[in-house]
């Protein structure tokens, strides 16, 4: 792999994440119109500290993960932004698009994006387990997945719980 493909993988990738931040904080917008939020709000109604699922579950492998609801939220915040970038360079956007898959049907749900046992420095660094818990009690922060970078570039970020 070049430095010019390796560049183009961080910038699309980065690009990404920009998307998914933006799709988030639009779901946080209260209106009768807004589907997004509708779509978000079911994902937003478990309480991640009594019911983290750390376990896979073999109907995550098809993108169900518990509703229609919460299967449709990952998809319209994640996969077609994902989609998108596939769309932009497909050399590049084919492994996004498989590094989405595995992340959301490996490791979100319960083993890192809601796992409380998930704290300290790395929370700086990736939006998991107290990080993204934090913004299921204050809905106006940590919007980003994955990487913190964007809540910091739009003070969105915030640690107090």
């Amino acid at each position: 792999m070049s430095t010019v493909e390796i560049f183009k993988f961080i910038s699309l990738f980065l690009l990404w994440t920009l998307m998914v931040y933006w799709m988030h904080r639009l779901a946080r917008i209260k209106s009768q119109y807004n589907f997004l939020y509708k779509l978000h709000l079911a994902h937003h109604k478990i309480n991640y500290q009594k019911e983290a699922n750390l376990k896979f579950r073999w109907y995550y492998l098809f993108f169900y993960f518990g509703s229609i609801r919460a299967s449709l939220d990952v998809f319209f915040m994640l996969t077609i932004p994902a989609f998108l970038i596939y769309l932009i360079d497909s050399r590049v956007g084919i492994f996004i698009l498989i590094f989405h898959y595995l992340y959301e049907v490996f490791l979100s749900e319960g083993l890192l994006d809601h796992n409380p046992k998930i704290t300290g420095r790395i929370t700086h660094f990736f939006s998991w387990g107290k990080y993204h818990l934090t913004h299921h009690k204050k809905w106006g922060y940590n919007f980003s997945l994955m990487i913190t970078i964007w809540d910091w570039v739009f003070r969105t970020q915030t640690s107090k719980d």
